[in-house]
């Protein structure tokens, strides 16, 4: 029988439906409405099925729930359901589980997996199926290759410690560098302290596999403060914004098409990805809304990828000019699969929106010209310091950043929908206002 896959369980458990569905011999994940998930033994005693949910998804990893099943459906047969669960809940370990029940021990000496050996597995069932950009996907194992294995690679995964992770990255933490390579600085070393806490953190909820105890990975507050350099966000100041936009409509020597492109990353603080795969079907023209899929099929590596950097569906209301000039593009993309691409099937260039920005003459202090993601920053900071919405939910909401779960609960909730999409659209009509007429 085959067993579901990582990326099968988060979405069947996403999809909000109480179901379940078999793993392996008598082991069920039990999905439900509230979009959760529990690890669930299935038996027949005395002619009566018994149910008996042996922990929750992720926190009870696939792999130790296949291993926890068969112990705890023969136990079944001899013991309380209620004793079996709360022995659960204090360990997933079988060899712990039969000494509980039964006084059992086992004679055989366990040993923990290298940690190369586990990365790349977390890595090819977990990252490579995912719906991550491939870019994405490649760069995790490639940064592990390039700095981790060489260093704790060979250490069993219970042996490594606090020490030796913070030796590994601190040399890149303190200097800018660059991405990758031998020249490597921080952001690298951001990346990889990431997924180094994210392999322990699987690694913590398969601890009867793994033998881990604890999560010995440092985090940023543990290194020197590191004062990076405006690269990424190399944000032009929201007073020169209408100085942008005249040139962009007036100056700039990139196509109408580009120049919509662009418009709207200037206006509704899109990422670039978004609006190279944008299409007219998103548009609802009459209610002045975009809402985008949380995924899509990308043909250049066939295989779908998130749309969104969350992954997540999301709607932005669309103000008047935007509309007009989008209105216009349609007229000569409409029989386009992509709405800002000139090509019939393929979306727009991955440069000619950086290209068309680059072309403005603000440089930074250091020379350098402004980025694509900066203006995302430029719409950040006038909110931040023109609007100030409210408790920083509209910014997060506006700018399609991850909500946490108590934000998502009492922000987004049908009831209070509608406040929201009003207070939204306002914001965003009054920052097209600024930009493109010089309005306060």
């Amino acid at each position: 029988m085959a067993v579901l896959k990582e990326v099968e369980i988060k979405q069947r458990i996403s999809l909000g439906k109480k179901a379940e569905y078999n793993d392996s011999p008598n082991l069920y994940l039990a999905a439900t409405v509230a979009c959760t998930g529990y690890w669930q033994v299935n038996r027949l005693i005395n002619g009566k099925r018994v149910r008996l949910n042996i922990g929750k998804y992720p926190e009870l990893s696939s792999k130790d729930a296949r291993r926890l099943a068969p112990v705890v459906y023969d136990a079944l047969k001899d013991h309380d359901p209620k004793h079996l669960k709360s022995v659960c809940a204090m360990t997933s370990d079988p060899d712990r589980i039969r000494s509980f029940l039964y006084g059992e021990t086992t004679s055989v000496k366990r040993v923990a997996p290298s940690f190369e050996g586990y990365a790349r597995e977390w890595w090819k069932t977990t990252i490579e199926p995912s719906m991550l950009d491939p870019k994405t996907i490649r760069q995790k194992i490639q940064q592990l290759e390039d700095y981790a294995f060489p260093v704790i690679g060979p250490k069993p995964m219970n042996r490594i410690n606090y020490e030796e992770i913070r030796r590994l990255i601190q040399p890149m933490w303190t200097r800018e560098g660059k991405r990758g390579g031998e020249n490597a600085g921080n952001e690298t070393a951001r990346r990889l302290l990431g997924i180094i806490r994210e392999i322990f953190r699987v690694a913590l909820n398969d601890r009867a596999n793994t033998l881990v105890e604890t999560n010995p990975t440092p985090t940023a507050r543990d290194f020197p403060k590191y004062n990076k350099r405006p690269d990424h966000y190399r944000s032009l100041p929201y007073e020169d914004a209408h100085k942008f936009w005249n040139w962009l409509m007036d100056d700039s020597p990139a196509t109408t098409v580009t120049k919509a492109a662009t418009a709207m990353v200037m206006l509704l603080g899109k990422r670039q990805k978004e609006v190279r795969h944008f299409k007219w079907d998103f548009v609802d023209f009459e209610k002045l809304t975009i809402t985008v899929p949380g995924e899509f099929d990308d043909p250049k590596s066939g295989r779908r990828v998130r749309f969104t950097k969350n992954g997540q569906t999301a709607s932005t209301p669309i103000p008047t000019k935007l509309a007009a000039i989008m209105a216009n593009i349609r007229e000569i993309t409409a029989a386009n699969t992509y709405a800002f691409s000139l090509h019939p099937t393929n979306p727009l260039s991955e440069n000619t929106i950086s290209k068309c920005i680059e072309g403005f003459e603000w440089r930074d202090d250091n020379g350098r010209p402004l980025n694509a993601h900066g203006l995302r920053g430029t719409v950040a900071q006038w909110l931040e310091d023109v609007v100030q919405p409210r408790e920083g939910v509209l910014k997060k909401l506006l700018l399609q950043h991850r909500l946490d779960d108590l934000e998502l609960a009492y922000s987004v909730r049908p009831e209070l929908r509608m406040p929201v999409e009003v207070e939204r659209r306002k914001i965003m009509q009054r920052w097209e206002d600024y930009v493109t007429k010089g309005l306060v």
